[in-house]
């Protein structure tokens, strides 16, 4: 490929993808949800305490340098970047805030559960919070939190709530903990044992992310889990190749229940409906995992079943107008799909694998079309696509600069 057909793809490929979001700015931060407030603007400044003048900042690259032990399993969570702000005041009693970014706010919640105490006082602060003096932990959009002090005294419970409060309203919005939490049964569950895994889930590369709970019922302790696939077809691959690590492989999987002997927690109970699959570790007793399998599933069923009932109410298609010119947009809406060719697809290419899930953690509109040369010149004023083949035909050649004015 030239270097000029290559410069011309890139510019048309900005033009399509700045229709993929609504005509503002703002909506950017919703559909990519990445916090980008400066530091000096989410920590906050305490009466009587004097703040650090220089906040310490970390990257993926350099984290270790910080949390050498627990680097590797922050950036398993997307980890995106570190803020460290020192406080002090005149008894020289200190406050350490560390605000960790990751990419969603998903991968906040699962670093956040990785680490969060069972024992601890749990708080009405950012979607989840809890303190154990001389810490407080919580997690907020896709920012999780650590608070510590030093040498506070009497007062140290109270001034870690202080903080926590005021970065929180600073870090902005208040997403709930992921929904599909409200799918593990509640009998027998240990409080706040819930936690997001994000990478090989029970140990294993191929069924990607899931999330796990804690129970306790009749003298028994055990594990459910749940994993949301990207579709049908990747909950079908991933059973799959469960069922050959497992040395039973079958051609004849359909959505139903199954046991499997796995290498790491011998036999596991699961069960697969659509996009889901959902199980039970360490649980002998037949009924008492049937039973909990049922209830999975119709609570994940519900809740679908009101996604179903919004996703009808919402508005499907809207005409935008840009000076003049009607684009036609269709919405987006949240979810999931497996990006990249599966091995064995005819006329692959390297370049496209391994497959992965991408996530919309939220809707957005996007244009039907491409941006005709049509629509272009009336804006414009003129034409600067490469290829004039007529009005109907797809503006390129065109700059980010361009695209800019054109939209504005």
């Amino acid at each position: 490929m030239s270097f000029t057909t290559f410069y011309s793809r890139c510019a048309y490929m900005i033009l399509i993808f700045l229709l993929i979001i609504p005509l503002n700015l703002a909506s950017i931060l919703f559909a990519f949800p990445i916090n980008t407030k400066k530091s000096s603007d989410v920590f906050p400044n305490i009466e009587g305490w004097k703040k650090s003048e220089n906040i310490k900042n970390y990257t993926p690259d350099n984290l270790y340098e910080y949390i050498d032990g627990a680097a590797e399993l922050y950036l398993s969570y997307d980890f995106q970047e570190l803020s460290v702000a020192e406080y002090i005041n005149d008894s020289k009693a200190s406050i350490t805030v560390e605000i960790y970014q990751h990419k969603t706010p998903l991968y906040a919640f699962g670093i956040y559960s990785q680490e969060r105490s069972s024992k601890g006082n749990f708080l009405n602060i950012g979607a989840q919070g809890y303190i154990e003096v001389p810490i407080l932990n919580f997690v907020a959009e896709n920012a999780y939190v650590k608070i510590s002090s030093y040498n506070a005294g009497n007062e140290t419970q109270n001034l870690l709530k202080i903080f926590a409060k005021k970065v929180a309203e600073n870090l902005g919005g208040n997403p709930p903990l992921p929904a599909i939490l409200d799918c593990f049964p509640g009998e027998g569950k240990k409080q706040n044992s819930e936690k997001f895994i994000a990478r090989s889930f029970l140990g294993h590369g191929f069924l990607n992310s899931g999330f796990i709970a804690d129970y306790f019922v009749d003298n028994k302790t055990f594990q459910l889990f749940i994993i949301e696939g990207a579709d049908s077809n990747d909950c079908r691959n991933m059973l799959t190749q469960y069922f050959q690590l497992s040395q039973t492989p079958r051609s004849d999987l359909k959505e139903d229940r199954y046991t499997i002997s796995d290498p790491y927690h011998e036999e596991i109970a699961l069960a697969w409906k659509k996009k889901y699959i959902w199980g039970a570790l360490n649980l002998d007793d037949e009924n008492l995992r049937s039973n909990y399998l049922q209830q999975i599933e119709q609570l994940i069923e519900g809740q679908n079943g009101d996604k179903d009932q919004k996703n009808k109410d919402v508005q499907r298609e809207k005409k935008v107008d840009v000076d003049g010119v009607a684009i036609e947009m269709v919405y987006i809406p949240a979810g999931a799909f497996l990006m990249g060719s599966p091995e064995g697809e005819e006329s692959r290419q390297e370049n496209e694998s391994p497959q992965h899930k991408i996530v919309i953690n939220k809707g957005f509109w996007m244009g039907k079309y491409e941006v005709t040369q049509g629509q272009w010149k009336v804006v414009m004023d003129g034409n600067e696509a490469y290829f004039q083949d007529g009005d109907n035909y797809p503006v390129e050649w065109v700059s980010w600069d361009l695209v800019q004015e054109w939209l504005h």
